[in-house]
């Protein structure tokens, strides 16, 4: 006997704060990313309204769907003059954090910015190479795991995140640079590292910012400014005009520790999410036959009282019962999509 299995992947880019799907994946990243690396949600709403708010770099945001569920959310800015995809944010909900869900779903971004024409030679992303007793979050640890199978390695360099708005002094700290280019790569010029963090720093962040708080916007340029000068001095410190790109195991220091967050194992599926049957399906049928009983028994009096045959509106009454059942059905179809 024949048996097929499906399990379908689509993603969605956002182009209204107004998308009722965008508002899901929304939920997803607040209640995943930890206020050390998370922007602000006003200022992401912003951004999806205005995605070419700055002339040399491009916002997308995505809803990432398992079988038509938002099941995750993704953010990435195009930088025009070094041809750049940054990835802000990659996140997914805790049950679906498997291989077999980030793979399909990352191919398929990058197939959008391929049919899109989006003309790149790198895609970075922000990484913390720390452990668990340096306070990285689960999320981070998943991200950096699942792209080094991506072919992303790790810039051998320094890379300071700048703060996430002036005001945020958690979220500037050490991170590093994750990079891919459109065929394999081992090492990288300075010049051109140095330029492609020039233009995430003053061309993401600060044009971000500069929007979204334009109030503080000298202030956070100063900042901006004073990070990259550490990050240029620290390069051109070292020797030669390369710089090693690396393949760092996915484990650290700390992975004996029961609670690090490499022993939480990526592989397998997702367990089937059937919604759950409301007690209202139980409960449903008899009471809307109760119900359309009982107006059907108060019309028929109220109209004897007034001396009017009941018999002359036994359509009404069929009319109640049919409007009462299509009610229901229709209370009962909403309240299956939420399950």
């Amino acid at each position: 006997m024949d048996y097929t299995m499906t399990l379908g992947f689509s993603i969605k880019r956002f182009t209204s704060a107004k998308d009722k799907d965008f508002t899901k994946a929304l939920i997803i990243y607040n209640s995943t990313i930890p206020v050390d690396t998370k922007t602000s949600s006003s200022e992401i709403i912003y951004h999806v309204d205005h995605p070419k708010a700055s002339t040399k770099r491009e916002m997308f945001f995505f809803g990432l769907f398992v079988e038509d569920s938002v099941v995750g959310f993704m953010e990435a800015g195009y930088l025009v003059t070094t041809k750049t995809i940054v990835i802000d944010y990659i996140v997914l909900k805790e049950s679906y954090r498997l291989n077999s869900i980030f793979y399909p779903l990352f191919s398929l971004v990058q197939k959008y910015f391929s049919e899109q024409m989006i003309d790149y030679d790198f895609i970075v992303t922000e990484v913390s190479t720390k452990c668990l007793e340096e306070s990285v979050d689960t999320e981070s640890f998943f991200s950096r795991k699942m792209l080094q199978l991506e072919d992303f390695r790790i810039v051998d360099a320094l890379y300071r995140q700048p703060r996430l708005g002036i005001k945020n002094v958690e979220s500037n700290f050490d991170f590093q640079l994750m990079i891919r280019s459109m065929q394999s790569i081992s090492y990288i010029k300075k010049q051109t590292y140095l330029a492609i963090v020039k233009d995430i720093f003053f061309e993401h962040y600060f044009s971000w910012y500069d929007i979204t708080d334009h109030e503080h916007s000298r202030q956070y340029q100063t900042h901006i400014k004073n990070e990259y000068q550490q990050i240029v001095a620290a390069v051109e410190s070292t020797v030669g005009d390369n710089i090693q790109l690396i393949i760092q195991a996915p484990l650290c220091a700390y992975y004996k520790a029961p609670d690090c967050h490499f022993k939480s194992s990526t592989a397998g599926f997702v367990q089937d999410q059937k919604p759950k049957r409301k007690a209202v399906l139980f409960i449903g049928v008899p009471i809307i036959a109760v119900c359309a009983f009982g107006i059907s028994l108060l019309i028929y009096f109220l109209l004897g009282k007034f001396g009017i045959q009941p018999d002359k509106f036994s359509g009404l009454f069929a009319a109640i019962t049919a409007i009462c059942t299509g009610v229901f059905t229709l209370v009962f179809s909403i309240l299956s999509k939420k399950s």
